[in-house]
């Protein structure tokens, strides 16, 4: 069956109406015919415009700006990005007998296809007589890609004069992209389920999870006597930066309830350590297998929110998706570890070996 067009839809019923009229039906390439086109034409824009207006009135089918004005309802706002934060060790091959300057805007990049930049963030000083020193620096762009992992940072775009090498000796962590749609529908409808009122747990969470650099929250009443309210948050898989934490401790302050002693800081890490054993398939190479499975776990660790504890059946799971695994299991720990309340997990360490295959 060939489908017909809006506009075929509408020329159609302009047509059949003016025969009913006049008694004849006009030529296409008459001037009524070109003037009746002409008008289905516009008829049909307008009805693509009412339909995708009536699509944006609902949040759960609203995109971009629409969706924004739907949380602006709610009291939220769509989250902006967030530069990845770490540091860059700057080397020569020998000591020089005088200070070198590493500008705060020094560009490096990752390797690859695809590199991430990342700039200094202050002036630094390669001491006389020292062939190494690092500096602090975050990604230019505001994007989870800028997570870069120890010594991805190796190239210098813009190299200070002097200087031979760079990397990271530490991973750059808390990057993150302007919030998409999804997350923040995500938002819009937890402000549906559970209503902020102004003195509830459910306020304080949605107002932290506004704050860019915040992934999780939790809110924790009368820890420290009646009416106090600690609002304990962290990124992904780091703190959020100091100013990010006064922005929400501010935030709080202004839109507390009268008489409440309300309290924002950053969670506590809780190290852990996992070994994980893999059995690679048949024809496939371990060492592959196995960086493939610590980047997932890595990314399943650091998407753990305030006192969630890591289970090792989704350690598994994440495992056993990896391209290549046979089988595997969780060598260590026995248990799943669980935090305190008001602290996050960290994967301090991930120990992947091979699994013998009986």
């Amino acid at each position: 069956m060939i489908a017909v067009s809006l506009y075929e839809e509408i020329y159609a019923a302009m047509e059949e109406a003016f025969v009913r009229r006049a008694g004849y039906a006009p030529d296409e390439a008459s001037d009524l015919g070109i003037r009746m086109g002409a008008l289905a034409a516009q008829l049909e824009e307008q009805a693509q415009k009412i339909e995708e207006l009536s699509r944006q009135a609902y949040p759960e089918t609203a995109t971009g700006l629409y969706l924004d004005r739907h949380a602006q309802v709610r009291g939220l706002a769509r989250k902006a990005g967030v530069c990845a934060a770490g540091s860059l060790t700057f080397r020569r091959d020998t000591a020089a007998g005088y200070d070198v300057l590493i500008p705060a805007g020094t560009l490096c990049q990752t390797t690859g296809e695809a590199p991430v930049r990342f700039e200094t963030t202050q002036d630094t000083v390669l001491p006389a007589g020292e062939v190494w020193v690092t500096a602090p620096a975050r990604s230019v762009e505001e994007t989870p890609e800028a997570n870069a992992a120890a010594g991805r940072v190796t190239v210098m775009i813009t190299p200070p004069q002097g200087v031979t090498a760079v990397s990271n000796e530490t991973p750059f962590l808390g990057g993150a992209a302007p919030e998409d749609d999804g997350a923040l529908l995500a938002r819009v409808r937890v402000s549906y389920q559970a209503a902020g009122n102004g003195c509830n747990a459910g306020y304080y969470r949605q107002l932290a999870m506004g704050q860019p650099g915040v992934a999780s929250a939790a809110v924790l009443t009368g820890r420290r006597g009646a009416g106090s309210v600690d609002v304990v948050v962290f990124g992904r898989g780091t703190a959020p930066a100091p100013e990010q934490l006064e922005a929400l401790g501010d935030r709080v302050a202004r839109e507390r309830e009268i008489g409440v002693d309300a309290l924002v800081r950053a969670a506590e890490a809780t190290p852990v350590s996992l070994t994980l054993e893999v059995a690679p398939m048949e024809g496939w190479d371990f060492a592959a297998v196995s960086r493939e499975c610590a980047q997932s776990i890595t990314e399943l660790a650091r998407d753990l929110a305030v006192g969630q504890p890591l289970y090792l059946a989704r350690v598994t799971a994440r495992a056993l998706e990896a391209d290549g695994v046979l089988n595997c299991r969780v060598a260590a720990p026995a248990e799943d570890p669980r935090p305190l309340e008001d602290r996050v997990l960290l994967l301090e360490a991930l120990t992947v070996r091979q699994m013998e295959v009986v």
